[in-house]
């Protein structure tokens, strides 16, 4: 499939209480313009569970943001991100940042599927279905009382510059080795804590289909489309 160039011009502004021009609900991205582009919600789980799993999938411009991109962040736990040198990271939260990093640029206009996960010993990172690193060295916090953040990481003021859709937080660890990449929006089971399809196309809020608080978007815009539509690999 031909890569589709990125485009960040939003629908619609994340305004709420404006259903003037509401877009039908169906598949969507989150646009993110970088600071301060945030989204959060307060984590479903009193701790982190012994193993669990975190995915999305995200496009942005090549350079677009120099300090390093913050896909998905369990504050005071773990963070999935990308480094400004060039590395997908799965890590702990903390001022270490140790964990499993992978020499994979996913910003370069191309849709990529990113996970990380922890099985109680390692850390693991994929990119597009590919196990491209893990780690023993790191391990998650134990913060309770946190909130996951979305294309944000505030505690290093980093801020995502692009797209994200069909976002995932799991109690198990979803991925052991290579796989396909799923193509599919997720289906919410015993093992989601969290999952926000992104699919509403206005407002400023997301709902969790596994029942939890809302995604809550500041500054963040909707753009019509799936992601996965547009993987090539």
């Amino acid at each position: 499939m031909r890569p589709v160039t990125l485009l960040l011009i939003p629908l619609l502004a994340a305004c709420k209480g404006d259903d003037s021009g509401i877009v039908p609900e169906g598949p969507h991205a989150i646009s993110f313009d970088g600071g301060p582009s945030c989204a959060s919600a307060r984590a479903q789980s009193a701790g982190p569970p012994p193993e669990f799993t975190f995915e999305a999938w995200v496009k942005a411009d090549p350079g677009s943001d120099q300090r390093g991109h913050p896909f998905v962040v369990w504050d005071g736990v773990a963070a999935l991100w990308q480094s400004a040198d060039g590395y997908v990271v799965m890590s702990d939260a903390s001022g270490e940042l140790v964990g499993a990093a992978y020499p994979a640029d996913v910003m370069d206009q191309e849709a990529h599927h990113v996970a990380g996960t922890w099985d109680g010993a390692v850390m693991s990172v994929y990119v597009d279905g590919v196990r491209g690193a893990f780690s023993s060295a790191g391990r998650p916090g134990d913060s309770g009382e946190a909130a996951v953040y979305v294309g944000c990481w505030p505690a290093r003021q980093q801020n995502h510059q692009g797209l994200m859709d069909e976002i995932r937080v799991s109690s198990s660890v979803r991925y052991t080795d290579d796989y396909e990449v799923p193509s599919e929006e997720f289906v919410e089971d015993p093992d989601t804590l969290h999952l926000w399809h992104v699919d509403e196309g206005y407002g400023d809020r997301s709902a969790d289909a596994a029942g939890g608080p809302p995604l809550r978007l500041i500054e963040v815009s909707w753009v019509s489309g799936a992601l996965a539509d547009q993987h090539g690999g």
